[in-house]
């Protein structure tokens, strides 16, 4: 461990540019996503982490910042109104997955249906509801 405010080797991660991130920071500027959302909970995943995840990772999250941003409940929140479940899985086979393009989470106050117009029509994410209240959102194809 090589941050001051680090308890275990999971509250921080080294970058593919060499730089020690606590895994509390947000990975976009002003935004309730957290890098612990989008990294695995096993250390020696996090070493396959490449500048390519990173550049998705921050990608995916800008527009769920984007997003979330363009909300009338945005301004007032004291907590976190997002639960991710799954993001970058380096075993996934699926290059969605794997290549850290795809977020599983669900909204506060929102349903699946409601996240995926909402998502569609501020965003250019492909959006698919997985259940009542996750979405998958995901960078389309290029």
């Amino acid at each position: 461990m090589f941050l001051p405010y680090s308890q275990t080797e999971l509250d921080e991660f080294v970058t593919p540019m060499g730089e020690t991130f606590y895994t509390f920071r947000s990975i976009v500027f002003d935004s309730w996503l957290i890098w612990d959302d989008a990294l695995p909970d096993v250390l020696d995943q996090r070493d396959l982490l490449d500048r390519d995840i990173y550049d998705n990772i921050i990608a995916l999250a800008s527009s769920l910042q984007t997003f979330h941003q363009g909300l009338p409940d945005y301004r007032p929140l004291t907590s976190t109104p997002f639960k991710v479940t799954r993001w970058w899985d380096p075993t996934d086979r699926d290059e969605r997955w794997n290549q850290g393009k795809a977020c599983l989470f669900s909204l506060k106050d929102y349903t699946a249906t409601d996240l995926v117009r909402l998502i569609q029509k501020r965003t250019e994410l492909a959006v698919t509801p997985v259940s009542k209240r996750y979405v998958e959102a995901y960078l389309p194809d290029e």
